[in-house]
């Protein structure tokens, strides 16, 4: 039993578990999703000074990494490579174990596919350097690839914030001021974006 005022839920993919503590059934719309990273040899005047730089037509993202380059990949047909356990999860069959964050998954170089080709086309130092890993790991992602912030609706005091993505470290700022906002006054009013939480 957990007596207090207001509850933040940010458990990412775990939250389903807590969802379905809370209503009976699968309330929160996330899921974990496999998502394939390439981590490229170290080069020549790459560094932290550079920007992440997104191509949503190519579906792919480059940023600089430790020296080198890493290029993602967010392809459109991502049920093709969902491994068996991982579509259990997602459809509540299985739990979600502790351990399932620092899992990785075998490579799919199909996968990459056309996106990959198009990152290397677009910045041919790619094409120069070496593979230094592939990765293969997970993300939790909400249906529409939108976080979701604010109260659950049917709960009077219990908030979450999920789906980010892979994005959750660059938008954990303005996730914080839009939960605290959401807890303390209703609404997150210092942002334009409309946050959704699940329909239970």
């Amino acid at each position: 039993h957990i007596s207090c005022g207001s509850i933040a839920l940010c458990g990412g993919a775990w939250l389903k578990k807590l969802g379905n503590m809370m209503y009976g059934k699968n309330a929160i719309p996330v899921a974990m999703c496999p998502h394939q990273y390439v981590i490229f040899e170290k080069t020549n005047g790459v560094g932290s000074h550079l920007p992440v730089v997104r191509d949503l037509e190519h579906k792919y993202y480059v940023k600089p990494e430790v020296g080198g380059f890493m290029v993602g990949i967010f392809e459109a047909e991502i049920l093709e490579h969902l491994p068996d356990e991982v579509r259990a999860r997602n459809s509540n069959t299985i739990p979600m174990p502790r351990e399932a964050e620092h899992e990785v998954y075998e490579e799919s170089f199909e996968k990459g596919g056309r996106w990959l080709e198009a990152a290397m086309a677009h910045v041919p130092i790619l094409g120069n350097v070496g593979i230094k890993q592939w990765l293969h790991g997970p993300d939790t992602h909400s249906t529409d690839h939108a976080p979701l912030i604010g109260r659950l609706p049917g709960a009077d005091n219990a908030y979450i914030a999920t789906g980010f993505n892979s994005q959750g470290i660059q938008c954990g700022p303005a996730a914080g001021v839009a939960l605290a906002e959401s807890i303390l006054d209703g609404l997150p009013h210092s942002l334009s974006a409309d946050f959704s939480a699940a329909e239970p």
